[in-house]
């Protein structure tokens, strides 16, 4: 292996730390001193003598080229299950330089827009439940799974109507008339945890991968944590449109008052001008793999390390996803 092809090279390894230098065979003098030749033959020993110097390491040393950041992102996005692992945002970008390479449409407010919304939740809820009052039980789970996404939608428009939204009253007004029409004080309550648990599982996606960091408050980005610590993942068209773009997540961060039906318009702008610094996915089973068997222990050298190397003997239900769960991005 490696220190096989030391041995062949003749030579020292290069180690990247301060106060070690290196040096190869055939990098020594090569001027030859000639000698008597003695009347009787001695053994000859080879000494060869080195002194370290101490040497102050280059910049290449210590960070690796844009090549080889970009190569191993491309790596690592591939062993994780992302599309693209973005590199890291300057220091000296701002949350307020993002916002301002966003076109000022994505701001505006479009009834026709929101009232398409409104009636997409509410169509798809009434159809979830009559596919569950009808449906033979073979056929509940998928019922089920229809009726949650669009429920899940709801708390999407719930969103556009936050108070930083800046987006009226009147929204705030129809998203509780709509929501209580549907399903009554004790229906909400019955349902929150269904979707609390869907909600949970886009957060999970949104905010969860090995590359992605927490940061102290005194060391938080704004600009970088929005941008580079959000993740945005597409899912299959149809969980998009029940959930009203929910996955289009990053330009939410960037700034609430963006409008659901906007979303996208605004991550292509953030793709046009902020591209190689954004997380992107297409949902896949590696990529659940990876967030399922490997985040889960928060280290900061690490970032995230899996029970199964802190409590091996406590840790069958990890190993068991690690072997039944599908490898395929």
């Amino acid at each position: 292996g490696h220190q096989q092809r030391l041995n062949q090279r003749h030579g020292f390894a290069p180690l990247k730390s301060p106060g070690i230098c290196y040096f190869k065979w055939e990098n020594l003098p090569t001027k030859r001193v000639k000698h008597q030749r003695p009347l009787f033959p001695i053994k000859r020993t080879t000494i060869v003598r080195a002194v370290a110097v101490p040497v102050a390491p280059s910049p290449a040393e210590i960070l690796p080229s844009p090549a080889e950041s970009a190569e191993y992102r491309i790596q690592l996005s591939k062993t994780y299950g992302f599309r693209q692992i973005g590199e890291p945002l300057p220091d000296n970008v701002t949350l307020k330089d993002i916002i301002g390479t966003l076109p000022k449409k994505v701001f505006e407010i479009d009834d026709m827009k929101a009232w398409k919304s409104v009636l997409i939740s509410v169509t798809s809820y009434v159809l979830g439940l009559f596919m569950i009052s009808k449906s033979p039980w073979f056929l509940l789970p998928l019922a089920w799974a229809w009726t949650g996404t669009a429920i899940t939608g709801d708390s999407g428009m719930a969103i556009d109507c936050l108070p930083d939204g800046d987006h009226g009253m009147d929204q705030i007004l129809v998203n509780a008339m709509v929501g209580l029409s549907l399903l009554g004080y004790m229906g909400t309550v019955s349902v929150s945890g269904q979707v609390v648990k869907k909600m949970s599982t886009f957060t999970m996606v949104h905010h969860t991968a090995p590359h992605i960091p927490f940061k102290h408050s005194d060391e938080w980005n704004a600009a970088r944590a929005q941008l580079n610590g959000t993740v945005h993942c597409d899912y299959p068209r149809w969980i998009e449109t029940l959930c009203h773009d929910i996955n289009v997540h990053i330009p939410h961060h960037i700034s609430p008052r963006i409008p659901s039906y906007n979303l996208r318009a605004a991550h292509q702008s953030l793709r046009d001008n902020w591209g190689k610094y954004l997380n992107e996915a297409t949902w896949n089973w590696r990529l659940m793999k990876t967030i399922l068997t490997v985040c889960h222990v928060y280290n900061k050298e690490q970032n995230y390390i899996p029970f199964d190397e802190i409590a091996p003997k406590e840790s069958y239900p990890i190993t068991f996803l690690k072997k039944v769960m599908p490898d395929s991005a």
